[in-house]
């Protein structure tokens, strides 16, 4: 074999040791997702009346001449049924066809030690194909990190991603420890009805405690 060809194969071995420890530590970090098992219950012995509260979709307010309306936000089309900040009369119809004006009741109440966090009123869950339940928190102009879960067979992977607005990469805060309790009639019915009080893994600050407590009431999508 000529010096060529030999290092021709010393290169492809470099290339598939290098593929493999990529793959590996790929495999590892999708592993590192702690999973806790599911508490069923038959009733939560909390408050629930959050759900009674809601708001409009982002970017929607009552203007000066009483009419719900919409900046930042909006349609591009909708914004040429306004003059001077005023929907004109006869656009009315075709502008709430076009922005959504609905009562957005709260399926969520929470208290969170976590970065860029102001609050969060909104959960959004669903079913995927491989019948894995998917939730995710909302982001608000002042909340940039968000709680995430899987719930499949009994079990929930629970982490936090931090997003920030600075230059700082987005980042994933696994879980320490904690429990999620879910009703189990509720659940039945494609509804999450749960109770959760969660710690994570700061591998950001590690003297910096993260923690997520809170209520859940939202369907299954």
């Amino acid at each position: 074999m000529n010096l060529s060809m030999q290092n021709k194969n010393w290169r492809l071995t470099g290339v598939l040791i290098a593929a493999i420890l990529t793959f590996s530590f790929l495999s590892k970090s999708t592993s590192s997702l702690k999973s806790i098992p599911i508490q069923f219950v038959k009733q939560l012995d909390a408050d629930f009346s959050f759900t009674e509260n809601w708001d409009y979709d982002w970017g929607v307010y009552k203007n000066q001449y009483g009419q719900l309306s919409c900046d930042g936000f909006c349609p591009e089309a909708a914004y040429a049924m306004k003059k001077d900040g005023r929907i004109i009369e006869d656009s009315l119809s075709a502008f709430y066809q076009l922005v959504d004006t609905s009562h957005l009741h709260y399926t969520m109440r929470s208290v969170a030690l976590m970065y860029e966090f102001t609050g969060c009123d909104y959960i959004y869950i669903n079913r995927d194909s491989n019948n894995c339940i998917n939730g995710e928190t909302g982001i608000t102009p002042g909340t940039h990190s968000t709680l995430n879960f899987q719930m499949v067979n009994g079990n929930c992977e629970v982490w936090a991603n931090y997003n920030s607005i600075s230059t700082q990469k987005p980042r994933d805060f696994p879980l320490k420890s904690g429990f999620i309790k879910l009703e189990q009639e509720a659940f039945k019915a494609d509804t999450i009805k749960a109770q959760f009080d969660l710690t994570f893994s700061n591998t950001l600050e590690s003297d910096v405690a993260l923690t997520w407590k809170g209520l859940i009431y939202a369907p299954i999508k």
